[in-house]
Order: structure tokens, then C-alpha cells, then sequence
């Protein structure tokens, strides 16, 4: 199964309070199916959503608050 990889920044109350998400997307990492066949991505309701600690950046704002284009799901 892929995932979703989200992390939480700084303005995530922001967000929150907003009725967003407070954890902000970050990357799409692909299933060794998906890679073994270099075929299209897993759907998204095949893809499980998961928080990796090591890439918290609670002390930055998310790259939209900071004005920059979030990454996109290859």
C-alpha cells in the first residue's frame, strides 16, 4: 500500500481553526508494486495516511503559509 506522508508546522492551529487539517501534506511515497511496475500511482483510497516524526517542522510555517507551491503526488 502507499502513503501519505503529512507532518505538522507551526501555523497547524491556524489551519485548524480554519476546519482544515492541521497536518499538511507533504510527499507520496509509493508501494513496491507500484515502483516494481512503474505503472500509476496507488488511488488514493488504496493509499494509507501516516505521520513520520523525523519530518515534524513544528518550528515553520507550511509551504503555503511561507508562499511556496506544496508538492505535488507524482
Amino acid at each position: 500500500m502507499c502513503e501519505d506522508v503529512v507532518a505538522r508546522f507551526r501555523c497547524s492551529p491556524t489551519h485548524e481553526e480554519h476546519g482544515e487539517d492541521p497536518l499538511r501534506f507533504k510527499h507520496h511515497v509509493q508501494c513496491p508494486p507500484v515502483v516494481a511496475s512503474r505503472g500509476p500511482t496507488c488511488p488514493s483510497t488504496q493509499r494509507e495516511r501516516v505521520h513520520i516524526l523525523q519530518e515534524d517542522e513544528d518550528d515553520k510555517d507550511c509551504p503555503e503559509c511561507r508562499g511556496e507551491t506544496p508538492p505535488e503526488t507524482p
